[in-house]
């Protein structure tokens, strides 16, 4: 993976890490939280 699509990944990955708590604290669980997960998977195994 070129760095450009790299860093476009974390960067969207930390866009929707704001998102993984509602405005009252809580754990948001919901699909942002699942795709985070896998933006960071996949980026462990890209060696990220």
């Amino acid at each position: 993976m070129n760095k450009e699509m790299k860093d476009l990944l974390i960067e969207a990955r930390d866009v929707l890490g704001e998102y993984k708590f509602t405005e009252d604290g809580e754990y948001n669980n919901s699909e942002v939280i699942i795709l985070c997960d896998k933006i960071d998977e996949f980026l462990k195994q890209e060696g990220g």
